[in-house]
């Protein structure tokens, strides 16, 4: 009896408590957006028309008090004689209704005063009218507490069993587990696997990017990039931080990147700069060495290191075809033997100069072919395809051709990867591996004997030493070897009369 009213008691107690939990956690998701959206009331929010990749695009779900609702939306930007209004009805909502699905964008001077110019997000075609007056009534939250209260109380009504409560946890912490993963992956913007293949077919030259923003609000986007490759059996990662902004006509960032060979210890440094349009893409970096020498495990008795040196990159799409794009770069580095081309075709400061030509038939992929000339006759080609994912837009979107025209203007851009060279370029200096030494001169009488001192500092063992004097030995001199392998002396000849008495060795 008393084990039974335990029991009982334990399962409606942990009941209530879920039903205060939920309560607490519903009221901070309305709480939250509402102090979010008066400390960013002064930001404009960045958006544009029916664009795939800006803030929201055609397709996306509307947010309200946290739920996502069925009515997919797109950007509309208002025209000359627009009002809050005449937008509203075109799709059969009240200001209100337009108010709540645009609940969650900021706008300059608030929702009520829009004017032309302005974006606003609408349904993609007039709504129903239960689809009006719930957006307009707002119960969503309401609903949620309501639904929750009725199942607790189904739940202690019927004794609470405990594999109802069990379940009623796993529905509710599952969906909240669900939101959340949901919602942190949408954060990120773009990551990219891309494959190259050199004249040799090999993929050497492979490596894996992701762009994630940091701060993402109006004309300003700051972001994290870093990546990963693989190259001349060198594994090497990259971190950046930039900083994009963006009007209506232009977009000028800068970025700073830190390099750092895995494989072998070397860091540099990048800094870069960006401007771009509609349809092109124009930037230039410059790289600095972090690290020193190095002892180099690809070429025998040599130091590397960082190369210093610079590119400019341009990139351009014809917007009749905008899966069509040409690149067009230039890059030197410094030094007296930099291996641009790789560590057998070392040059004293290379440059090349890169034509490429890319396809993207979807979003999703791109094919590239890149031809690089430089100096002497060094040239390559690689053949590259690369997946470009971005999170939070549907797969649909990215596998749709029509969709390619969008990714080539600024807002479909915003969350590109910046263009640089990832890959470290190293110089290389023949190292000191053997050196001699020996006294600088001797000066006595005829058959006196004089240590030559010498000595060998050398990186490999020394088999044997020479020492060669032929004038000494016609002159009735001799060289004496003793017992180590540099153990030398010299046995001084007669004096000779009006005679040159001094010998090389």
């Amino acid at each position: 009896m008393c084990s039974n009213f335990l029991s009982t008691f334990v399962s409606k107690a942990v009941s209530w408590l879920m039903i205060i939990l939920y309560v607490c956690s519903t009221f901070l998701a309305m709480v939250m957006p509402a102090q979010a959206a008066q400390r960013d009331s002064g930001s404009e929010r960045y958006a544009a028309d029916n664009s795939l990749f800006g803030q929201k695009d055609d397709g996306a779900s509307a947010s309200l008090d946290g739920y996502s609702s069925p009515i997919m939306t797109r950007a509309y930007v208002l025209v000359s004689g627009d009002t809050l209004d005449s937008v509203a009805k075109r799709y059969n909502l009240s200001v209100e209704g337009l108010r709540r699905l645009n609940q969650d964008r900021f706008f300059k001077n608030g929702f009520d005063k829009v004017t032309v110019g302005d974006t606003v997000y609408v349904p993609l075609s007039p709504v129903s009218d239960d689809m009006a007056h719930y957006l307009e009534t707002g119960s969503s939250q309401d609903s949620a507490i309501s639904s929750l209260a009725t199942r607790a109380g189904q739940f202690l009504s019927n004794g609470g069993h405990s594999s109802e409560l069990e379940n009623m946890a796993k529905g509710y912490f599952s969906g909240k587990a669900n939101g959340e993963i949901n919602r942190w992956f949408n954060q990120f913007g773009t990551s990219r696997i891309q494959l190259n293949v050199d004249d040799g077919f090999s993929l050497k030259n492979s490596q894996f990017e992701m762009l994630l923003p940091v701060y993402d609000k109006g004309n300003s986007l700051v972001f994290t990039q870093t990546s990963i490759h693989r190259t001349d059996d060198r594994t090497q990662s990259n971190l950046g931080f930039g900083y994009r902004y963006f009007t209506q006509d232009y977009m000028l960032g800068g970025n700073a990147f830190w390099d750092y060979d895995i494989s072998r210890s070397h860091s540099r440094m990048g800094i870069g700069v960006e401007y771009w349009r509609d349809y092109l893409k124009l930037g230039m970096n410059a790289y600095y060495r972090l690290s020193d020498w190095r002892t180099s495990p690809d070429v025998d008795d040599y130091y590397e290191r960082p190369a210093n040196g610079w590119d400019i990159r341009a990139e351009g799409y014809l917007p009749s075809y905008p899966k069509l794009g040409m690149k067009l770069n230039f890059e030197q580095y410094y030094g007296n033997e930099v291996g641009l081309f790789g560590k057998s075709e070392r040059q004293k400061n290379p440059y090349a100069v890169t034509f490429g030509a890319n396809y993207t038939p979807v979003p999703l992929v791109t094919f590239n072919v890149d031809h690089r000339q430089g100096a002497s006759g060094k040239d390559d080609t690689r053949l590259g395809f690369q997946v470009n994912y971005r999170f939070g837009v549907p797969l649909s979107k990215q596998l749709d051709p029509d969709a390619v025209g969008d990714m080539r203007t600024l807002a479909g851009s915003r969350y590109d990867l910046v263009d640089r060279n990832n890959d470290i370029v190293l110089e290389y200096k023949k190292q000191e591996v053997i050196k001699l030494y020996m006294v600088g001169g001797i000066t006595g009488f005829y058959n006196e004997t004089y240590s030559l001192g010498i000595s060998v500092k050398s990186k490999h063992d020394v088999a044997s030493v020479s020492v060669m004097a032929a004038s000494l030995i016609a002159a009735g001199g001799k060289i004496v070897q003793g017992s180590g392998v540099s153990d030398y002396s010299v046995v001084l000849p007669r004096y000779r009369q009006n005679g040159d008495n001094r010998y090389t060795v």
